[in-house]
């Protein structure tokens, strides 16, 4: 009994263990890439919200017509991609975002909307709905090069897939990021600035 009380009392709850040397940029990347590859993939791939065999049924008079109808469902899947982005960023990274944020690790530079309740749905659908439209066209370019990832040899190296959508989403929320923290650190030199004046 003393053994085990010993054992408790030797514990050094300030001791850092292995997970807390993993860089926070790190594991907010990880979780990006993640929730992005989430959206796409439980969109894309479900056939249930847009029924695609309804195209058969279809008839189209004109190659108008159809490019109309094409644009018309991608627009729709492409609405939908913002949509589960801002869902699954807002309520899946931005919670682990603040958990992680102390006064020594600022995790709120890697992350574009920090703030609280139903502004930040908004504000991150504003921010992720643009994102999308981008991050299609992108994708569908890298398609047409056969740039996009196919590690199941299903997409024939085209097509908006999870992997690549998540790759390029996660290069151009850096950089989104990245013109946001020099935004934000310019106001604040500016207000410091002023504060320092008046006195």
């Amino acid at each position: 009994m003393k053994k085990e009380v010993q054992d408790i009392n030797d514990v050094d709850p300030y001791k850092v263990d292995k997970l807390s040397k993993v860089p926070s940029w790190l594991i907010v990347l990880i979780l990006k890439y993640w929730a992005a590859a989430a959206a796409i993939y439980f969109i894309g791939m479900d056939t249930f919200i847009i029924n695609w065999s309804e195209s058969d049924s279809i008839t189209l008079a004109s190659d108008v017509d159809v490019m109309l109808y094409e644009i018309s469902q991608a627009m729709i899947l492409t609405i939908l991609f913002g949509l589960f982005l801002t869902i699954f960023s807002n309520y899946i990274v931005r919670p682990f975002v603040r958990m992680m944020y102390n006064r020594r690790n600022n995790t709120y530079l890697y992350n574009m909307v920090n703030v609280k309740g139903f502004k930040s749905f908004l504000l991150s659908l504003i921010y992720n709905m643009p994102l999308s439209f981008l991050l299609t066209v992108i994708v569908v370019w890298m398609g047409y090069y056969g740039l996009v990832l196919d590690p199941f040899g299903t997409t024939g190296g085209t097509g908006v897939e999870p992997f690549s959508y998540a790759f390029v989403y996660v290069i151009v929320d850096a950089f989104c990021v990245f013109i946001k923290d020099i935004i934000v650190n310019i106001h604040q030199r500016a207000k410091y600035r002023r504060q320092m004046r008046s006195e």
